[in-house]
């Protein structure tokens, strides 16, 4: 990127292929246009303006394409030939895991690799979805830099500086040169190796912070994510976040344009997490979320969340409460909105509600009947804005009850007419949920709602085919037995040998959310690629799989519950059930594990 000049005279090259935002160079890159994830990048060369798209927007995948572009133009490929193959650019992916740390720390780990790009890579993930304001970074030495080795830790310095870190803990022989450019306000201190890090391991210090881990792989840096770790129970319940991307890009695809997104995030998000969901939807510019209680509510604005709240079951009991946090409820009766009207504080300017109409789904709201009466009540206080109506398909994906969904919907409109006609404003208006939102998409109106399709399952083939599975479940294998003909397996004896048997002992059981049904050979699931299934009864904390078929399966193996394969769809089916029953049964006592292929 340097000028051409000054480049001659550092190398002695004369015919030397460059490149500059700023400076005289072979390709001037002119404009970076981002256009979603992806950019167009405009450029001069040989006297004329040129331009390639690339599936990235971040900087450090822009410089990496720019030297693609140099290196193809250099060999005298032709530009439209270029420019369709670096489309098909993939990302450098780095695994980043987000988890849960011990004393109300956030812990993301990547202690894979370790070079400038990827820490300036970490570093913004690490802003992006930390909600705390102490931030800290254990790093060792780093590799593969090209720099000379102050010039490097200089680099690290400044990138820490600028990132806003509190606090640095480096190990290694060459990170010592980090010291002399550190800024007085960064706290740090300096290990020889992990080995002498962890004999001095300060625990206790790591109190509600954001604790960043990039070390490479040569240091051992799983071992200081264990120690950091809240929960070390070893059955896992893997979010995938890049998953969530792809599945809210799917759906954004289906809407008409102008069509806003509300996501529902609760049960901690269908039992993903919470805060750590809603942070990463804050980021993918969600419009709304969705609560059942007030108290989930409370707990994503404590933990930062500035998104619009939607609160779908309050009580008279929690109104103070939603004043406090600007939560906006769900009204459904008459009894809710006046004791609500009742309750708006004096020194209120404006607040909002969401007014429920039942359509059919006959659980909570409004008979659509109830318009002119609604309407009444509100003129006695115009501070209390209307943000949306909504109502609940109760069968919005099945064909068989297409009818039904339409005559929901002709409901609604009529409801709708009536109250905006009294109220001389139109609010927002949203019935959809996830499964119709491909399927009667003449109902998109101004907001849809996102639920389970968020997390990979939609009953349109069409559409689930291009969704990604967001939870994979995953054990290990605690003990392996060998068992005698006739022998009997788990309580009641629910399970017989039949010959001479290989079993082994999961650490999953009913009291982690595998449901006691799935035992005696309901389900399967996989070791080393095969498929085992479960004899015996499901145990609270354990179960037995038959490993007759897998001779290679070894103590310490990953067990897959569910995930890509069997799915959860799968699971769903062999236990008579659906999906949101499965993921929402997941007990806390199992740990979450967030990770995100970032480029």
């Amino acid at each position: 990127k340097a000028p051409v000049q000054k480049a001659v005279l550092e190398t002695g090259i004369e015919n030397l292929f460059s490149w500059s935002t700023k400076a005289e160079a072979t390709l001037q890159l002119r404009k970076q246009e981002i256009v979603g994830q992806q950019s167009i990048l405009k450029a001069k060369y040989q006297g004329r303006e040129i331009q390639i798209q690339i599936p990235f927007a971040d900087p450090s995948s822009v410089e990496n394409a720019m030297y693609c572009w140099c290196l193809l133009l250099y060999l005298g490929l032709d530009q439209d030939w270029i420019a369709m193959r670096m489309l098909h650019l993939e990302p450098i992916a780095m695994r980043l895991e987000f988890r849960e740390g011990i004393n109300q720390c956030t812990l993301i780990n990547d202690s894979y690799n370790s070079d400038l790009s990827s820490l300036a890579i970490a570093l913004n993930f690490l802003a992006q979805n930390s909600g705390h304001k102490k931030r800290t970074l254990i790093i060792s030495d780093i590799y593969q830099s090209g720099l000379r080795r102050n010039n490097l830790y200089q680099k690290v310095a400044n990138l820490l500086s600028v990132k806003s870190i509190n606090k640095v803990i480096a190990v290694g022989s060459e990170i010592t040169a980090l010291e002399q450019y550190l800024p007085a306000n960064i706290e740090s201190s300096f290990y020889p190796s992990t080995e002498e890090l962890l004999q001095h391991f300060p625990e206790k210090s790591f109190v509600n912070e954001a604790i960043l881990i990039k070390g490479a792989r040569v240091f051992g840096f799983e071992r200081i994510a264990e120690k950091l770790s809240a929960r070390i129970h070893r059955t896992v319940l893997q979010v995938d976040m890049n998953a969530l991307a792809n599945n809210i890009q799917v759906y954004r695809s289906q809407l008409k344009s102008g069509v806003q997104l509300m996501i529902v995030v609760k049960a901690s998000a269908y039992g993903s997490g919470g805060f750590e969901v809603a942070r990463f939807l804050e980021l993918q510019k969600i419009d709304y979320l969705a609560v059942a209680y007030v108290d989930e509510g409370i707990e994503l604005r404590k933990a930062g969340i500035k998104l619009p709240i939607l609160v779908l079951n309050p009580d008279e009991s929690s109104f103070q409460a939603l004043f406090t946090w600007n939560l906006e409820p769900e009204i459904y009766s008459f009894a809710l909105l006046k004791a609500f009207i009742q309750r708006v504080p004096d020194t209120i300017q404006s607040t909002r509600i969401h007014l429920k109409v039942d359509t059919g789904m006959h659980r909570l709201g409004f008979d659509p009947d109830d318009a002119q009466t609604i309407g009444n009540l509100l003129q006695e206080d115009r501070r209390i804005v209307v943000a949306s109506i909504l109502s609940h398909m109760a069968a919005s994906d099945r064909e068989e009850f297409r009818e039904f969904s339409h005559e929901q919907a002709r409901r609604f409109d009529k409801f709708n007419q009536e109250l905006i006609g009294i109220l001389q404003y139109a609010p927002m208006r949203h019935i959809l949920n996830s499964g119709g939102i491909s399927v009667l998409p003449q109902y998109q109106y101004e907001m849809v709602r996102l639920g389970i399709g968020l997390y990979g399952v939609d009953s349109n083939a069409e559409v689930a085919a291009q969704l990604q599975p967001v939870h994979t479940l995953k054990a290990i294998i605690s003990q392996i037995k060998e068992i005698e003909a006739g022998e009997s397996v788990g309580y009641m004896r629910g399970y017989f040998a039949t010959k001479r048997q290989r079993i082994g002992i999961i650490s999953i059981g009913y009291a982690d959310g595998l449901f006691r049904s799935a035992g005696n050979g309901n389900i399967d699931v996989l070791v080393r690629g095969h498929k085992a299934k479960i004899i015996g009864h499901v145990c609270m904390d354990m179960s037995m799989i038959d490993l007759s078929e897998i001779p290679d399966a070894a103590e310490g193996d990953e067990v897959v519950i569910f995930g890509q394969n069997p799915s959860i769809m799968d699971l769903a089916r062999q236990l008579d059930t659906i999906p949101y029953e499965i993921i929402t049964s997941i007990s806390n006592r199992v740990k979450r594990v967030f990770f995100r292929e970032e480029a």
